[in-house]
């Protein structure tokens, strides 16, 4: 979500869709990262307010079957306006030298390359 929207969850995955071996098939698994203040929260804190934001997102406020919450400040990429540009630049310099490859959350985000 942009962060002038100010939400809690700045991110949520579908665990099952990716890795459908970690959820059983009666469930749906949700992996949501929040950011700005949430480090300060407690868990259940955390818990409540995640649970309060599905709603309005997705129509229905999740149960609480298991919960794991990590804590990991400063860890995801924060991009600025024209990053696009800058990686289609810098893309286009790295195809100019043979077997050159970046890998980076910064460059292109999680689990993603540039070549």
């Amino acid at each position: 979500m942009p962060k002038r929207e100010r939400k809690l969850i700045a991110a949520c995955t579908w665990v099952g869709n990716k890795f459908s071996y970690r959820v059983p098939d009666d469930m749906v698994l949700l992996r949501c990262f929040m950011g700005g203040d949430a480090l300060k929260e407690s868990d259940d804190s955390l818990w409540r307010q995640r649970g309060a934001s599905c709603k309005p997102l997705w129509g229905f406020k999740p149960c609480r079957y298991s919960t794991a919450i990590a804590r990991w400040p400063n860890s995801m990429a924060q991009y600025t306006v024209g990053h696009e540009q800058r990686m289609l630049q810098i893309d286009a310099m790295v195809k100019e030298v043979p077997g050159l490859h970046l890998q980076a959350t910064a460059i292109a985000g999680s689990g993603c390359r540039i070549a």
